[in-house]
């Protein structure tokens, strides 16, 4: 005599609710970090991007769940485009610029941040670009902009993918000056107590 399991039309709903939720659960959150505060060159790093990640038109090697990785680009400009897994509808986003103010002269902008997210599928992708002049202005900021301060990290999210952004701050004009001077005072002051 053999015995047979049916699980009943319930059960079987029940149990794929459940999966999707372990899926969901289980699901890593992409995160992006552009670091632009060492003078010169753009630290880029990028996480579970299961789809893959680009930065200029390099794919990144993997990190964690997805792909990723991190680089540092010596460029002003950097590239990126990558898509991450996103269970469910969530739509898009942008385009979205973002000018990152002088925090010395809000009025004109150091760095600016451009993205846009779209859906594809069951995947999200983000294409964007970052664009800095370190600590030198490189344009005036537009009415109504959207606006960052240089020198403060800047956050953005969307569905299973956060990013953060640092940009140098900004030293007032005369502090570079007055530190310059203080150094050769102090080193006056040591030759004159070695004679």
């Amino acid at each position: 005599m053999s015995l047979s399991f049916r699980p009943s039309s319930k059960a079987l709903a029940a149990a794929a609710v459940l999966g999707a939720a372990l899926l969901a659960g289980n699901a890593q959150a992409a995160a992006i970090n552009i670091d632009a505060t060492g003078i010169g060159s753009i630290s880029f790093g990028a996480c579970d991007f299961e789809g893959g990640m680009t930065i200029n038109g390099v794919a990144m090697g993997g990190c964690g769940v997805g792909a990723g990785g991190s680089t540092v680009i010596s460029a002003s400009t950097i590239n990126f485009d990558g898509t991450w897994f996103t269970p469910g509808t969530t739509g898009g986003a942008g385009p979205v610029t973002v000018y990152f103010a002088s925090n010395i002269d809000p009025a004109v902008y150091t760095s600016v941040l451009t993205y846009q997210i779209t859906e594809v599928g069951s995947n999200s992708r983000i294409v964007g670009s970052f664009t800095t002049g370190w600590t030198s202005s490189i344009g005036d900021v537009p009415t109504g902009a959207t606006i960052a301060t240089a020198g403060t990290p800047f956050g953005f999210g969307f569905a299973f993918m956060g990013a953060e952004v640092k940009t140098a701050a900004v030293s007032a004009p005369g502090t570079a000056a007055l530190a310059g001077l203080a150094l050769l005072a102090a080193a006056g002051v040591a030759r004159r107590r070695a004679a």
